[in-house]
């Protein structure tokens, strides 16, 4: 699902849905636990899905919540996160990189707190990009 981060995070969920084959809104909102019109609000960029539906919502779009967010693929170095035996645990004889098992453990947990603080932030920055634009448009509004 990379190569479309011009699009709106609205624009990438609906991308999304129809190469899941999730035909409908209403569908899409069944998998995740909202009403249609959440669906529709997000698609429409109303609002973006709070981090807990984010997740969900990325899930059940089989892409990640980063390229939900920003039209960006995350992924952890493939010679951390996949084993020799290629079965993708991390338990069989060291990566290939020379890194021991708890070497390479630290790593992939290190990783993945710097992704959930980063993760938090963008959520935060998009949610005031929001604002932002919400109060531009209000200016416009009253200054017509």
């Amino acid at each position: 699902m990379s190569g479309l981060p011009n699009k709106t995070v609205g624009q990438r969920i609906a991308s999304a849905r129809h190469c899941a084959g999730i035909r409908s809104q209403s569908e899409l909102g069944r998998r995740v636990s909202v009403k249609p019109t959440a669906v529709q609000n997000w698609e429409a960029d109303s609002v973006i899905p709070r981090q807990s539906r984010l997740t969900a919502l990325a899930a059940a779009l089989n892409v990640s919540p980063a390229w939900l967010l920003f039209g960006i693929d995350e992924a952890i170095p493939a010679v951390i996160a996949k084993c020799p035996a290629g079965c993708g645990c991390r338990n069989h004889a060291a990566p290939a990189c020379g890194l021991s098992a708890p070497q390479s453990d630290a790593i992939t947990d290190a990783i993945a707190r710097l992704r959930a603080d980063a993760f938090d932030l963008l959520t935060q920055l998009c949610a005031l990009d929001l604002k932002i634009a919400a109060l531009t448009t209000q200016e416009k509004g009253a200054s017509e």
